[in-house]
Order: C-alpha cells, then structure tokens, then sequence
C-alpha cells in the first residue's frame, strides 16, 4: 500500500516573499513611486505584479516600462497592498482603511477592496460617519455612501448636533433631507441645523430650504421661522393656514399645497418613517430607534415586527401577555418606570410554552437600558458565554425573565418586577455582580420600581395589532 503525506508551510512562504519585497537586493525588474513621496520607491517583480493584480496584468500588456507612478496613492497605502499582493496579508485601522480602499479600488485587486469596504461600514459611528460620506461622494463609493446614509436616517438627532454637520457639501445635506424617512422627532432640529450650516463660506440655503418639512413644525415655530425672513411670506401664510385647518381637512389641504409648491418643493410633504413602532415609550421618530436597530442587528425583524403586547392596550394580565408573545420567536421587550426608566431585553429565540418553567438557550440574547438613574446614555449587555443555556426563561405565571439570577424578571402581576443584574449577562465596567450598584443599575432599585409601560414587539404575525 502507498503512502503519501503533504506538507504544507504557506506561513514560511509569505515570510519569504516579505523578505523579498523588504530586500534592497530583491532582482527586481520594476519600480513603483507614489506621488506623495517621489523619492520612497518600491522594488517590484513584474511576475508577482502581473498575476497577482488584473491592473498590473492588463498594464504590462501595454507597456514596456520598468517604472510607474501612481497619483493619489499614498505611500503608506501602496506598501500595505505591496504587502497584500507578495504574502496575503494585510493589516487594516480606521487610520489606514480610506486609503487603502482607495489604492486598492484603483489597481483592481477587489479581494481587499471588498473587506476595507466591509470594515469601514461596520466601523461607521457618530464620530466619523460625515467623514466617511464625504470621501465616498467624492469616490462614487455608492454602497458606502448608502450605508453612511443609512446610518444618518437613523441617527439624524445627534448628527445635527455634531460639530462636523457644517462641513456637509449642499449635495450632500441635499441628499440626507430629501429622505422621507430621516428618525426625526422635530423638524425645528433640522431647520436649526441648516441656519448653522449656512454660516460656513460658499453654503446658499435657497435650495436646501425647499428639502425641510415646515409642515411638520408647530404654529409657535413657523411664526419664529417667520420673524427670521428665510421664507417668502406667501410661503408662511400658506404654512400657518395649513397648521389652522381642522384636521379631518388637513390631508385635502395638504394635496393641494403639494399641487401648487409642486414635487421638487419638500416642504408640504410629512415625513413617514418607516419604523413605526406603536409605542408609547419610544415615540416612532425619536432616535432611539435607531440605536436598538443597530443592536438587534436585523433589518427585517424591524420592518415586520409588530406590537405584541401592551398593557396599555392590554391591560396587567400576564396570561394574555404569554397567549400574545409565547411561541412567537425574536421578541423585544421594553419598560419604562413611573420614574421615567427605559430598559428592556431581546431575545431571538422568543419563550416556548412547551418548555415548562425552564430556561431557554439564546446566544444573541441581550439585555439594554436607553435610560437610567446614573444617566450613563444607552447601553447594551450581552449574555455570558456560560451562562447562554440560561439567556431567558419561561414562567408561566410571570411575565418575560430573562438570566438564571432573575437579571431582569415582570412580576405576575405585570407591575412590577426585579432586577439582579448581572448574574447571566455582562455588566457596565466598573460594577460588580450582588452589589446595589448592579441590583439599581437600571431601575433606580431592586424590587420597588414600578412598571408605567411594558410594550412587548414580536416578528409581525397577522392579526397582531
């Protein structure tokens, strides 16, 4: 019988190659400058070039030329896809990522260029989102610029306030207004922000104007408006007749100012927000939707999801809240105290009434609070790698619980409830488990808080609402 084994060392090999494009005495045959520093150049192999990179093999179908020199191309940037090209690898930051995306855009190698875009759009945040959608307008990074924007329609409240707002380009702000379904709770933010951006150089408000909905801002702020003379004034009586007209006549009298300002005009056209959430907790245009949106992380539970349970609706019945939401699968579950706290849970496996009391595992499950007594902003905790077999469990004479240590448990009563945080899922840095710091993080105590609202949302089932 043959015996054979295969020995396989690719490591010792992309060493190998590091060494060779490191080397001053490589037996290059090429040479590749930057335009950012002419004088740093790169001893290349046109072999490797021209088969690791469509560029490189398409140019030296043309060329006969032992040097080229690449404009727009940082340095720093054409060493780490040099790199990539001799050994596979390549080392990616949030200070490196633009330019090595657009290096690599530029000489076709799409492998790196896919996973830069990739990175930069899981790294998108407050801080550099306007950042970012400047530099892919300016690219024609189009899925970039639609996640960038994507993010903006749900975070537009602290976008308006970022310091960065202003250095937005008209086409840009354009862009962002004209979005029907921007997560706006008032369009007074908007209008102010616009009034900030226009004091930069070279910014005109005439068209920008026409992409903000006055329609939507109250009497009190079209008068404020009016006294700022940015408006024509036939522009405001026609505003402040509209905000006069009983509202069983409002959408007959919007259709008309929509006819006469015409399609390009924005400014009799409500926005609608998409994600509507039924919620008396979480008004369907206030930012914090954009924020569990982001943590649940899947776009079609929010645009199916509806209103499960609500003791508003429903009343404190604990038997109806598990008839509504059990068996239902993904399932978030929000609270607000008489106190004014808001906290919840998400669970993507949902509670099972076959499963007894007992604990349900769900690695995806977390907890969060959008609003708590030490005022530490919205925050999210996952669950415990050892303690996912006890994510949530059912109990059928209570309302949701979710951890092994009653991390957050509804009373039977659906009034109340306690919270021993921590037990199951992670904690805030700088608190421990069993301590009154962890038992009030989110509710201000342990058992005395009382429950104003409990909204529970599932994935959307006819006959729900």
């Amino acid at each position: 019988m043959s015996k054979s084994q295969k020995f396989t060392h690719l490591k010792l090999l992309s060493q190998d190659y590091q060494t060779l494009l490191d080397s001053e005495d490589n037996f290059s045959d090429f040479i590749i400058e930057c335009d950012s520093e002419p004088s740093n150049k790169f001893k290349c192999h046109k072999n490797i070039l021209k088969f690791r990179s469509d560029y490189f093999f398409d140019w030296f179908k043309k060329n006969k030329k032992n040097k080229i020199k690449f404009d727009g191309i940082s340095t720093s940037s054409m060493k780490s896809i040099l790199k990539y090209i001799y050994t596979g690898n390549i080392e990616i930051n949030l200070e490196n990522a633009i330019d090595i995306l657009f290096a690599s855009r530029k000489i076709y190698i799409e492998e790196v260029a896919n996973f830069v875009e990739k990175f930069i759009k899981e790294s998108i945040n407050i801080e550099n989102v306007i950042e970012i959608v400047i530099i892919a307008k300016k690219h024609n990074w189009q899925q970039l610029y639609q996640q960038c924007m994507s993010f903006i329609e749900d975070n537009i409240i602290y976008i308006l306030r970022s310091s960065s707002f202003e250095t937005l380009s008209e086409d840009i702000l354009l862009d962002i207004l004209e979005n029907n379904r921007l997560c706006i709770k008032n369009e007074m933010d908007i209008f102010n922000s616009v009034l900030n951006w226009k004091n930069q150089p070279d910014h005109d408000i005439s068209d920008v104007l026409n992409k903000i909905r006055f329609c939507d801002i109250s009497p009190t702020g079209i008068a404020e408006i009016q006294d700022l003379d940015v408006l024509p004034d036939k522009t405001v009586l026609d505003l402040l007749s509209f905000q006069a007209v009983p509202t069983k006549s409002k959408m007959s009298k919007l259709k008309k100012l929509q006819v006469k300002y015409g399609d390009h005009n924005m400014i009799f056209h409500p926005r609608t927000n998409p994600q509507v959430m039924k919620s008396n907790i979480i008004p369907s245009n206030y930012g914090y939707i954009g924020q569990i949106k982001e943590w649940v992380n899947d776009l079609r539970f929010f645009q199916k999801m509806k209103l499960a349970f609500s003791v508003t609706r429903d009343g404190f019945d604990c038997s109806i809240f598990h008839k509504k939401c059990d068996n239902q699968g993904k399932t978030l579950v929000l609270i607000q105290t008489t106190e004014n706290f808001i906290f919840g849970g998400f669970t993507q496996v949902g509670w099972k009434n076959n499963m007894g009391n007992n604990f349900i595992k769900d690695e995806k499950a977390f907890l969060f609070t959008l609003e708590n007594p030490s005022n530490q902003g919205m925050k999210k905790f996952g669950i415990k790698k050892e303690e996912v077999a006890h994510a949530i469990r059912y109990v059928d004479k209570s309302g949701p619980a979710f951890g092994y240590g009653r991390d957050l448990l509804i009373n039977p009563n659906l009034k109340g409830g306690r919270t021993d945080f921590g037990r199951s899922y992670e904690l805030p840095d700088g608190i421990e488990f069993d301590t009154q710091d962890s038992i009030e993080y989110f509710a201000g105590s342990y058992n005395k808080w009382e429950i104003k609202y409990l909204e529970v949302f599932v994935y959307g089932k006819e006959g729900l609402n």
